[in-house]
């Protein structure tokens, strides 16, 4: 590559993986002196020119560009571009693929057109009409998100999990406040315990990987209601000698005998008749001490257990 100023060549650097540096110094250049950069191949045959015009320092601002961090399935790049610059182009490892435009307020955002992959090098390139007066290396970063399960105010912990090795810990916010930290097991899943949270609780997690806390990969999920229907309560019937008889709702697994609010015993569905709605009707022994009688169906979900049936007063 060689270096023209004001027409007069000064500077031969040769390039490495095609990028190259041609230093300036202690040539006397002035604020508006034009300079031009050509190629010349191995046989001395020159190539195009690119011409250049030397600024003030204060043009620095005007011709000033920022690119934000963008995540890997990033949609589109932003940034702001100083005032002496009229459009704004995406790079990819060296190729120019958008064209975007700046906005009144000095913002830019350019479509990435999903062509950001692993590895990619990517750059803003910023133009003063035909001619390139800024480029900024956009950094890239891993955005894939947690995935999590679903909560609802019978959990008591927020689950989850991201590709294996991609991560190593995470941090739990529960209304927007940090609340804990945990470590991502090898196989990429988590498990944090929250407590039992209220309807409308937002619970996010935010990813830690070799950047740190990575803000790009965060998910957040919302407490529902329960997910699992309550047993209703069973209905006592009549006293039959020292026998409660009544019936147990479909999904009863056993049910528990209350002697004056007291668990006392239990009976299995085997002991019982199926009736043909799927409910169960029952005949269990109470002491004859007993004044009250109580039922309450259970199922090996715990969190259908029933409410205490209505007393049974003898």
């Amino acid at each position: 590559m060689e270096l023209y100023i004001n027409g007069v060549r000064k500077k031969v650097s040769t390039p490495t993986n095609g990028d190259f540096k041609l230093y300036a110094q202690g040539f006397g250049l002035k604020v508006g002196d034009t300079f031009e950069v050509r190629g010349v191949d191995t046989k001395g045959n020159k190539g195009p020119i690119a011409t250049g015009t030397v600024l003030s320092s204060s043009s620095s601002v005007a011709y000033g560009l920022t690119a934000n961090d963008a995540g890997l399935s990033a949609t589109t790049i932003t940034g702001t571009a100083g005032s002496g610059l009229t459009t704004v182009r995406l790079s990819i490892d060296g190729t120019i693929v958008k064209v975007g435009q700046i906005k009144a307020d000095g913002t830019y955002s350019i479509s990435t057109n999903n062509l950001i992959k692993p590895g990619s090098k990517v750059e803003v390139v910023g133009y003063a009409d035909k001619t390139e007066m800024a480029r900024k290396t956009v950094n890239i970063v891993n955005d894939e998100k947690p995935t999590l399960e679903a909560l609802t105010i019978d959990d008591d912990a927020v689950k989850g999990s991201v590709t294996a090795g991609s991560a190593t810990g995470f941090r739990v916010s529960i209304n927007g406040v940090a609340v804990k930290t945990g470590t991502i097991a090898a196989n990429g899943t988590f498990q944090s315990s929250i407590g039992k949270q209220a309807v409308g609780t937002v619970v996010t997690i935010e990813i830690r990987d070799t950047t740190g806390y990575n803000t790009f990969r965060t998910a957040s999920v919302t407490v529902t209601g329960s997910a699992v229907v309550k047993l209703t309560a069973p209905v006592l019937e009549k006293m039959d000698g020292n026998y409660i008889v009544g019936t147990a709702p479909k999904g009863t697994e056993l049910i528990t005998i209350y002697e004056n609010g007291a668990a006392v015993r239990t009976q299995n569905v085997s002991a019982m008749t199926v009736n043909p709605d799927g409910s169960f009707a029952f005949k269990a022994y109470v002491a004859p001490s007993a004044t009250s009688v109580q039922v309450q169906a259970k199922n090996s979900d715990k969190r259908m257990t029933s409410d205490l049936s209505t007393a049974l007063t003898k």
